[in-house]
């Protein structure tokens, strides 16, 4: 009797892992193909699914967390006197599940003893990128155009930028592994990831993911060092552009000198409304948008605090429920007369249908777009600081319990390069969070989020195995 119900135990376990791997496989394809327009339908369902398979649960900082938001965001609807329910409704659907899933403890049991979900889903993303890739490389050389290395991703959302981003975050991996492992495998996959990275020529990207390696790098004792390693790899890939696409080279060059001149020549920020588009179009709208953002949240100390309300100023939500932005005919007719006030006023000038009738004005550099910036405005600085300070206390007990693994056991050496990759992680997140919105882009934020909590799963799985629950 005893032997039978431990026979069906250990198929439970085998069937539950089988499950989870089936699930991440799913959302590896569909946050890496053409499928992504639905994955932004279904987010939650996805995140749910695989927060009860992952055995994760809510805890009371995230119930805390969640009271916060909801108060945070009835006093900025009361205070500007606007409910756009539509708005708040979207923003809150694609922001709360992954807040969710990122601050829920991790309760490991003996499902996740021994099975590595993270590089299962590592590898299940490798697969499809590489096929991804290889079909872009044709593609560029029939086509030739800047954006023709697409594969079957889709052009859904911001297709090639989170394309290129994806690349990058494998490039990264392969890179942290094969520093730990040297296995020559590693780095072809690293030398892969990187050159169809900058095929995607997505030139703020390059330039992140090169800033994100400089700060992950840098040291004070060997910060001269760190700045010429930087300086020479940076004009490698420069290069590198050049001789693939030097019109490429030239735009994002000229992009460069337009942020520089904007802050040496001290320019106008200020716009005409009645023209609705910048009277200077030679200063980057995404430095207007954080003038713009500072010009009136920080003269209003209860807008500065609690925000505006979800999906009210320059988030994703805002944009696509404005009448304007979207392609989509449903959305353009239902929402054309539901944008609010602030960001009519201060926001909209910047991005719309007129602006992107003239040509070379729907640069990177003019897509008043800001995940930080929307987060800060729509949900106000308290919930900011909340989300930040938890956020920090999660890593820094995940990074802990590497500290205490690694020091008690030398056969574990082999993970140390996890805790590489997801300091480098959370620093490329970081600096691209204030470059777009991608919070609200799953191709890009689920993907992080995932790498995040597999990664403290495993952590968690080799603690217990250490020393397991009596």
């Amino acid at each position: 009797m005893t032997r039978d119900w431990f026979i069906t135990g250990a198929t439970a376990k085998i069937k539950r892992s089988i499950v989870i791997k089936f699930l991440l496989v799913i959302t590896a394809l569909f946050i890496s193909t053409s499928l992504r327009p639905v994955m932004l339908v279904l987010l939650p369902v996805f995140l749910v699914s695989l927060a009860y398979l992952l055995n994760l649960h809510l805890t009371r900082n995230i119930l805390y967390l969640l009271l916060i938001i909801f108060l945070a965001g009835f006093i900025g609807i009361v205070y500007t006197n606007e409910l756009n329910m539509a708005n708040h409704l979207t923003s809150l659907y694609l922001i709360l599940p992954l807040i969710l899933l990122m601050f829920s403890r991790v309760k490991t049991n003996d499902t996740f003893h021994n099975n590595s979900y993270f590089e299962f889903f590592i590898g299940t993303l490798t697969v499809i990128f590489i096929f991804n890739n290889v079909y872009g490389i044709i593609q560029f050389i029939q086509i030739g155009n800047d954006d023709s290395f697409i594969g079957f991703y889709g052009r859904h959302g911001l297709n090639i930028h989170t394309l290129s981003l994806a690349n990058y975050l494998l490039c990264s991996f392969y890179f942290f592994r094969y520093k730990q492992q040297k296995n020559s495998v590693d780095l072809y996959l690293c030398v892969f990831f990187m050159i169809s990275a900058i095929m995607g020529f997505f030139g703020l990207g390059l330039i992140v993911f090169l800033f994100a390696v400089f700060l992950y790098n840098i040291s004070w004792k060997r910060l001269f060092q760190t700045i010429f390693i930087f300086a020479f790899v940076l004009s490698i890939l420069a290069s590198l552009l050049y001789l693939i696409k030097e019109e490429t080279f030239n735009y994002n060059r000229s992009n460069l000198e337009a942020f520089y001149e904007a802050f040496t020549d001290k320019e106008n920020f200020e716009y005409d409304q009645e023209k609705y588009h910048p009277v200077n179009l030679q200063t980057p709208r995404k430095l207007i948008l954080h003038y713009n953002y500072a010009k009136v949240y920080l003269n209003d100390i209860v807008l500065f605090i609690f925000g505006s309300g979800p999906g009210t100023f320059n988030s994703r939500t805002s944009f696509l429920l404005n009448g304007d932005y979207s392609d989509i005919s449903f959305i353009k007719n239902t929402f054309k007369h539901t944008n609010v006030s602030i960001a009519r006023e201060h926001v909209f000038p910047l991005w719309n249908s007129r602006i992107l009738s003239r040509p070379y004005m729907d640069g990177t550099r003019n897509e008043p777009f800001s995940a930080i910036v929307a987060i800060l405005s729509e949900y106000g600085f308290f919930v900011f600081l909340i989300v930040v300070l938890l956020f920090r206390s999660r890593l820094k007990r995940i990074f802990k319990s590497f500290d205490n693994l690694l020091n008690e056991r030398n056969d574990l050496n082999y993970y140390y390069f996890y805790k590489r990759y997801l300091k480098f992680v959370i620093i490329f997140m970081t600096l691209n969070l204030f470059c777009d919105n991608y919070l609200e882009y799953p191709e890009f934020i689920l993907l992080i989020v995932l790498v995040i909590k597999l990664i403290e799963m495993k952590v968690n799985s080799l603690k217990q195995q250490i020393t397991p629950d009596t």
